[in-house]
């Protein structure tokens, strides 16, 4: 109402001539309108949300495509239009890929039936789609001319891996199948659009995504390697008070855990929803537990106690014990920001660094010593990459840090012990050169497995070939992975509170100096310790 009459005297002021109606007219149609703005709000996220999966969704689907293009030897737009047609006479999209990929493998393992196919006076035009379709229209040719025709048809589909009745419905259909391959090439033409060049862009859409989840599941590492000692205490001390109760429940007949439950009903009658509420609001994880506790805790007070009470103060307790964990873990996080935050960065950051000085940087296309065309900072191009243009410093960073995701990715999947900092950059920087299947076949992988961290150091230094060849360049690269993988890693810290009192200055002197000894012997054993 006070927000009215502002509004009300602010018109007035500025001369505007206000009458009572017309200002309820204009008031009916502001709050009309904010509710239209509040309701497409709502829809725009609902929208947004729907788009985002609808995009996800296609990119997959188009980048499964992408790759069944290739396994089939034809085109994504070819392969597209026979799916398409397939559907239209009962063979079924699926079908219709597995016998093109079918046509592929056979001439590709049996050169002989590629000169079986030549013999049958058809001609391999380097796309396997309208090659399938050619061979389709000459068996179909032999068909119609009897059964004799047919079983020798069925014979040679065989061979190309297709069975007698998926040749018969393509046989029965295959002017209906041509005519909608052909009207799914004019809807392409008619919309402008290069299925080719779309599905490849769709691949390098999920390449970026899976990056994206790939460093989000390293920085998860990094956070849960930081908080797991103190979650482990929490869950101790949790645990060890558990058995205090149940040691209490046992020595009172119960009576203790009756009055436990008690007290937390009122407890909870007298703040359960206005803390636990507000526990829920700051953590996110709490909501549920304030809503139970609250809950429960107004069941058993309109209960009066009794049995219902009782059994509304155990949910309340397991309620606040679950606040309680909330609120420990949310102030762990919090108080161990820096350290969480930083340990994600610098072994993020390290392990690129370390992997993009060792490979060095280049902005055009060449070949390594083994022969493979690289890019960037070792990146090894991929079937359907171009980079005839070259890569931009951005470009080349990304691809660096997306093969070293998938390298340190590759390192966590295969190893099953534990790993410093140093080890995991020395083995990811390993992997990365060598590539993630011969790591997983090495004896580096085997010998840090069986916990032969040595013999591991020493495996290094195997892998000094290229091209066949012994290398210079890759066995110092070698030397520098042992080294780093043989680097202690120690992260220690250690406060020391000394409580003096007394008024003889000299007796106070020496009881210092004393004490601090015993601190600094502490602290020497602690290290050695650490070390060994």
């Amino acid at each position: 109402m006070a927000s009215s009459n502002v509004l009300k005297e602010y018109l007035v002021k500025i001369r505007y001539d206000v009458d009572e109606q017309s200002y309820k007219n204009y008031q009916n149609k502001l709050g009309s309108i904010t509710k239209m703005v509040e309701g497409l709000g709502k829809i725009s996220i609902v929208a947004g949300g729907a788009l985002s999966t609808f995009l996800l969704k296609t990119a997959s689907e188009m980048e499964k495509l992408y790759f069944a293009a290739q396994r089939a030897g034809t085109t994504v737009g070819s392969l597209m239009g026979l799916r398409y047609a397939a559907e239209q006479i009962g063979i079924g999209a699926e079908a219709a890929t597995a016998g093109i990929t079918g046509l592929a493998t056979a001439i590709r393992t049996n050169p002989g039936l590629g000169l079986f196919y030549k013999s049958l006076g058809l001609k391999q035009t380097g796309d396997n789609t309208k090659d399938f379709i050619q061979l389709i229209t000459k068996l179909k040719g032999m068909s119609d001319q009897g059964p004799f025709g047919h079983a020798i048809a069925t014979q040679i589909a065989s061979q190309f891996g297709i069975d007698e009745q998926t040749l018969f419905m393509y046989e029965k259909h295959l002017p209906e199948l041509i005519k909608a391959q052909q009207q799914f090439q004019r809807l392409g033409l008619m919309g402008g659009i290069d299925v080719d060049k779309q599905s490849e862009a769709f691949h390098q859409f999920m390449n970026d995504v899976r990056q994206l989840l790939a460093t989000a599941e390293l920085l998860a590492i990094a956070f849960g390697g930081q908080l797991l000692p103190a979650a482990e205490w929490l869950v101790h001390h949790l645990q060890r008070a558990l058995e205090i109760m149940l040691k209490m429940h046992q020595a009172t007949h119960g009576l203790s855990t009756m009055f436990a439950g008690l007290s937390t009903v009122l407890g909870s009658i007298w703040g359960g929803t206005k803390i636990l509420s507000a526990i829920g609001g700051l953590f996110g994880g709490g909501g549920a537990a304030a809503a139970a506790g609250g809950g429960v805790a107004a069941a058993g007070e309109a209960a009066g106690g009794g049995i219902l009470a009782l059994v509304g103060g155990t949910a309340g307790s397991l309620a606040i014990v679950a606040a309680v964990a909330a609120i420990a873990v949310g102030w762990l996080a919090y108080h161990y920001r820096d350290k969480i935050a930083g340990a994600a960065s610098s072994v993020g950051s390290g392990i690129m660094g370390l992997v993009g000085g060792l490979e060095g940087k280049s902005k055009k296309l060449y070949r390594d010593i083994a022969g493979h065309l690289t890019i960037g900072y070792g990146h090894k191009v991929l079937p359907g990459e171009d980079f005839s243009g070259g890569v931009t410093d951005d470009q080349a960073t990304n691809l660096l840090a997306r093969d070293v995701a998938t390298a340190s990715k590759a390192v966590q999947r295969l190893v099953h012990v534990t790993l410093n900092k140093n080890q995991l950059a020395a083995l990811t920087d390993f992997a990365y050169n060598v590539g993630s299947g011969a790591f997983a076949h090495s004896s580096v992988l085997k010998d840090v497995n069986s916990g032969n961290f040595a013999g591991a150091a020493d495996d290094f230094l195997k892998w000094g070939k290229a091209g066949g060849k012994q290398s210079k360049g890759m066995m110092n690269r070698r030397l520098g992975e042992k080294a780093l993988f043989t680097k202690p890693d120690v992260t220690m810290s250690q406060s020391t509170t000394i409580h003096v009192q007394g008024d003889d200055p000299r007796a106070t002197a020496n009881l210092v100096a004393q004490h601090q000894r015993s601190v600094n012997g502490d602290i020497v054993r602690d290290m050695a310790a650490k070390v060994t």
